[in-house]
């Protein structure tokens, strides 16, 4: 009598956790924030960036190669991809290249060191993208994320 009183009340308490577990996961589902895609060689830099935009309950895949990144977006959807220029490999602007024939919808906000925003324009043939200067302006950045429809 008294493990069959045991188990119900643990059966009771693990249906409730369980249907507790689907609302938070529902309402999860229901308030994400878009998903973003950082492709940057410098993993402390992808590290600090996924760690700040989870805070702002951002959904954030990091990679560490242009490569890397054409595989992300080709396995998942993302809404805003933060691709850094200078990278061993498929460098950014290559990436992003591959990228618009992938989705060409896909914003593509480049992360450079480097000033000579028209180098990259020529570079990828095409106005569609954004530069954000390294060292990353948090604020400008965020308030970009927020413009994400």
């Amino acid at each position: 009598m008294w493990l069959d009183t045991n188990i119900k009340k643990n059966l009771g308490l693990l249906n409730i956790l369980q249907v507790w577990s689907s609302f938070c996961i529902i309402n999860r589902t229901v308030k994400r924030n878009p998903r973003i895609l950082i492709a940057d060689d410098n993993k402390e830099l992808c590290n600090c960036l996924t760690d700040l935009l989870e805070l702002e309950e951002y959904d954030v895949t990091a990679v560490y190669d242009g490569n890397q990144a054409i595989e992300a977006v080709r396995k998942d959807e993302f809404a805003i991809v933060l691709m850094d220029v200078k990278m061993p490999g498929l460098n950014g602007v290559e990436a992003t290249r591959i990228l618009k024939e992938i989705a060409p919808r896909l914003p593509v906000v480049l992360i450079s060191a480097f000033a000579d925003e028209e180098l990259h324009r020529d570079g990828l043939q095409t106005t569609d993208f954004e530069i954000i200067q390294k060292p990353i302006d948090i604020h400008r950045l965020l308030q970009r994320l927020k413009q994400i429809p």
